[in-house]
């Protein structure tokens, strides 16, 4: 039986990497956790098996049988769990506090493992191997596989739901994968140690915990292939966005954030942001603005590709009193699928804001707004009843605070440094710079 142990101890060993993985590269995502502890249980079954196959009496069988039930009791609780969450998003908050009831039949399932006997009612020794006796006749093994077997199908229900929902083919891709896992993983989790014996005189080796390599080996491809639950820039790029002066935010397709550049870290300077707590109220995009009622038709429109970008000013709610001109932009994959949305928001002022900081005169102010509109000069002087070597005068004074020298700077300066109308009305969402067609695909 030792190759059995050593092969349950390696399959373990990849399970265990697989979730540490997950979890280091998003350990706020209630999905990654949720997945590493999935992975967590395969690995405690996996490794009390180890155990047991090597027992060298009854007694030792028996006590790593019940140390590893920990692992196959709770893992399709935390399947069920996993797949609401992914299938589900607005229900992974706090509040959703009923989704744990889940985990109370396990509970009474496992004290009933550690205090007697569960699913098989004996072990018995032939040759170098141990075969197990499944106690087809209980009541609480009936009812464990009634459970389990509940909890499996409402998963891939679920699953099958959610993939014919999905908007993306990378998403319903995913569905599917993990879909065909959990299929997989039950027909084989259920032929050696119950199908075979109900039907044949077979007595089980109770190799089952060695498919979980399927799980582990499709959802290791779906990380792979998809970035499944591995959402992340790359370092270059970080490197790159972090250089820019301008506020960038990187949400996934379900609009949570996976990367904020150093320009907004800079901006919130909190020290708890800045080494990955983020607050509650910032890991959806609509914690972050102010407009967030205008913000979700577009958005929507943004997702589902009736338009591919959209420009407006905007607000951050952590600073109403600044504003930004923002672009946001849908992110493609590789295979033309929606793998997000970035924006981009550069920090801009209002006229009057600019006309303070400057020390610019109302009168300079009111010569300003017809050389914006492209009045010639002897025009402004008819239209404001000066002179015109005043108005020269004024132009030069404008002209002196601005740090320009001419009108075509000014209006470049405008332009460049996105200087807004103080009228809200003037600058409301959405002032769409441009706005693609919806182009229908066979």
């Amino acid at each position: 039986m030792k190759y059995l142990s050593a092969l349950s101890m390696l399959i373990a060993s990849l399970s265990l990497m697989e979730g540490v993985y997950v979890l280091f590269v998003h350990p706020k995502n209630p999905l990654n956790r949720r997945y590493f502890y999935m992975t967590l249980c395969i690995a405690v079954w996996l490794f009390g098996a180890s155990f047991a196959y090597s027992g060298s009496n009854r007694e030792e069988v028996v006590f790593w049988f019940r140390i590893c039930s920990f692992g196959f009791i709770f893992l399709h609780a935390y399947t069920l769990h996993f797949v609401i969450t992914l299938t589900y998003p607005q229900l992974k908050s706090p509040g959703s506090l009923a989704l744990y009831l889940l985990y109370l039949p396990s509970f009474y399932f496992q004290y009933q493992s550690l205090t007697g006997s569960i699913v098989f009612r004996d072990f018995i020794q032939q040759g170098t191997y141990w075969t197990a006796v499944p106690d087809f006749n209980s009541p609480v093994f009936l009812l464990l596989i009634a459970n389990y077997l509940l909890y499996y199908v409402c998963s891939a229900v679920l699953l099958i739901r959610y993939a014919k929902k999905a908007s993306y083919l990378k998403e319903k891709t995913k569905a599917w994968l993990l879909f065909s896992a959990i299929l997989s993983t039950i027909f084989f989790y259920n032929l050696e140690p119950f199908l075979v014996p109900y039907f044949t005189e077979y007595k089980p080796l109770v190799v089952s915990p060695l498919f979980s390599i399927v799980w582990i080996s499709i959802v290791g491809y779906a990380i792979l292939r998809y970035r499944f639950l591995s959402y992340t820039p790359s370092r270059i790029t970080q490197e790159i966005l972090d250089g820019i002066d301008e506020a960038v935010l990187v949400f996934d397709p379900d609009l949570r954030l996976v990367y904020a550049n150093a320009f907004v870290l800079r901006l919130h300077a909190k020290e708890s942001f800045r080494f990955g707590t983020l607050p509650s109220n910032l890991a959806n995009l609509y914690g972050w603005f102010l407009e967030t009622n205008g913000l979700q038709s577009a958005l929507s429109e943004l997702l589902h590709g009736a338009k591919k970008s959209f420009s407006c000013v905007i607000t951050f709610r952590s600073f109403p009193q600044k504003h930004f001109q923002a672009r946001f932009s849908s992110i493609k994959d590789t295979d033309g699928s929606n793998s997000g949305i970035v924006f981009i928001g550069k920090e801009t002022i209002t006229k009057s804001a600019l006309f303070e900081e400057k020390g610019i005169t109302r009168k300079e102010e009111q010569v300003l707004e017809h050389l914006i509109k492209g009045k010639k000069l002897k025009e402004i002087a008819d239209s404001e009843h000066m002179g015109l070597r005043t108005v020269k005068t004024h132009c030069t004074h404008l002209y002196q605070k601005l740090g320009v020298k001419n009108r075509v700077q000014l209006m470049e300066l405008f332009h460049t440094h996105n200087i807004l109308p103080d009228r809200e009305s003037e600058r409301r969402l959405f002032p769409l710079i441009e706005k693609q067609p919806f182009k229908k695909t066979r």
